[in-house]
């Protein structure tokens, strides 16, 4: 019991505001975000190439992220974290693909994306994912610092 208290006190975000993020959380979900907008990008637009060619460029920085991702799941959903970031990652595609539905131009949008991370170094990626107009549309809040709970109740 004394175990879960502790937990509970020390993670208040979880408990006070449902699904919120730590700020050191933000860019594991923006890099899944930018990773998933360039797959639904590589199959919409026939980027394969361009596709496989990040992955190779980036693809331990993008494993360390996911692996980032499920730690941040699994502190959020516990023993259901698993469906919870299929239902994220299917959500994220979704909202990719609408987007390049909606998007006039496209695949010349996303070929510049392509050639735009291509010239980027590894450290870079992070930085870049940012800087991207949709890179903020994960879907979760920053938790609250602990003093802005206390004086919100």
């Amino acid at each position: 019991m004394a175990a879960v208290l502790a937990t509970a006190l020390a993670t208040p975000c979880a408990a006070e505001t449902e699904d919120c993020i730590k700020r050191a959380e933000v860019e594991p979900l923006k890099v899944r975000l930018f990773q998933t907008e360039l797959m639904v990008a590589a199959l919409t637009c026939k980027r394969r190439g361009d596709y496989n060619l990040v992955m190779a460029k980036f693809g331990r920085e993008l494993a360390s992220r996911g692996r980032s991702l499920k730690v941040i799941f699994k502190r959020l959903y516990g023993p259901g974290a698993e469906p919870a970031l299929n239902r994220f990652l299917t959500r994220l595609a979704n909202e990719a693909s609408l987007r390049s539905l909606h998007t006039a131009d496209y695949c010349n949008g996303a070929g510049a994306l392509f050639a735009k991370t291509l010239e980027l170094k590894p450290h870079m990626l992070a930085g870049f994912v940012s800087s991207q107009s949709f890179s903020d549309d994960h879907g979760f809040g920053l938790c609250k610092p602990r003093e802005q709970l206390s004086a919100s109740r």
